[in-house]
């Protein structure tokens, strides 16, 4: 009998601790969707406020500050915030889209591509718009 109640009590741990385990489970992957949909934002933000910079000036941005000084007061502090959760890569060429980072922090997928996309599409605008001298 004694052997029986042992099989139980092992039984009945394992359910508890299973159950346990898929709690915590379910509370991170929650944790992490709401994360990714955070940053998944900020980074939309970021990519369109750099894309029409981009359209309007045909050109690209090489600062933050440069990004910033055209904006409203409230996408001002919208883009600074985002501005915390992506790293740009400005670059050094007007003509070259800068490079958006999230650090490997959790996005929605398809972000970062879109992001990139986007870029890419207002990099190829501006180029057929200022085509390269030819010497």
């Amino acid at each position: 009998m004694q052997g029986k109640r042992l099989v139980q009590l092992i039984v009945v741990l394992f359910v508890l601790a299973a159950i346990g385990t898929s709690f915590f489970a379910w509370r991170i992957v929650g944790r992490v969707k709401d994360d990714a949909k955070v940053t998944s934002a900020r980074l939309r933000l970021v990519a369109d406020a750099v894309v029409h910079y981009a359209r309007e000036q045909r050109a690209f941005p090489l600062s933050a500050e440069e990004l910033l000084a055209g904006q409203t007061e409230s996408s001002r502090a919208a883009i600074m915030v985002a501005l915390e959760t992506v790293r740009v890569e400005w670059s050094i060429d007007r003509s070259v889209q800068p490079i958006l980072r999230v650090d490997g922090k959790p996005t929605e997928v398809g972000a970062l591509p879109e992001a990139a996309s986007s870029l890419s599409d207002a990099a190829v605008e501006i180029r057929a718009s200022n085509p390269p001298s030819q010497s």
